[in-house]
């Protein structure tokens, strides 16, 4: 096997790992809904619309807050598009930039990013005010595919399992917004 072609396995090996976790967080609250929070698109949206008014957002609204966001952030990264990524967090958000540089170099190789799964252990909303919203979420990420297509043929590997994990996720509503300002171990 030539050296370029085990630099670029080991490569694509190391930012399984890393995408691995930066997907915990789009991934983390798919399932995190409690049983009594509706499901449909057509709802999520409307809880998420409702949301920007000056009020407390209850649990239900910040757990779906949280779910549209996450949306928006697989939408973009299925797109391969960093302005609609960059626009989900606010300036200062390291995670943001961790999840831009992720996306740019995944995307620079021609990969894609599908079926992601992620087992959630607990989701607590800690606080909850007019203009901003802090959740922790105990989870785990354990599948999903990378795929790339080059000139007809379709590779596939297999992210790798990650062990449980607890972040605390903080969002900020700016300009009728949620955005996430921080992620961060709990």
């Amino acid at each position: 096997m030539s050296v370029a072609r085990s630099r670029s396995r080991r490569t694509g090996r190391i930012l399984s790992v890393v995408l691995a976790g930066a997907v915990l967080i789009a991934a983390l609250v798919a399932v995190a809904l409690p049983a009594q929070t509706p499901r449909t698109p057509e709802t999520v949206a409307e809880a998420t619309l409702e949301a920007p008014v000056a009020i407390r957002p209850s649990r239900t609204q910040g757990l779906a807050i949280v779910r549209g966001w996450d949306q928006r952030r697989a939408a973009a990264w299925a797109a391969g598009d960093l302005g609609a990524l960059r626009a989900l967090y606010t300036r200062d958000a390291g995670a943001g930039m961790t999840d831009r540089t992720m996306l740019r170099r995944w995307v620079e190789r021609g990969w894609v990013v599908e079926s992601l799964e992620t087992q959630v252990r607990g989701a607590t909303v800690v606080t909850r005010s007019p203009r901003r919203l802090v959740i922790v979420v105990t989870d785990r990420f354990v599948g999903g595919f990378a795929v790339r297509t080059s000139g007809g043929e379709e590779r596939r590997v297999a992210l790798p399992r990650d062990r449980w994990s607890t972040r605390r996720i903080t969002l900020r509503l700016i300009d009728d917004d949620w955005l996430v300002a921080g992620v961060r171990p709990a």
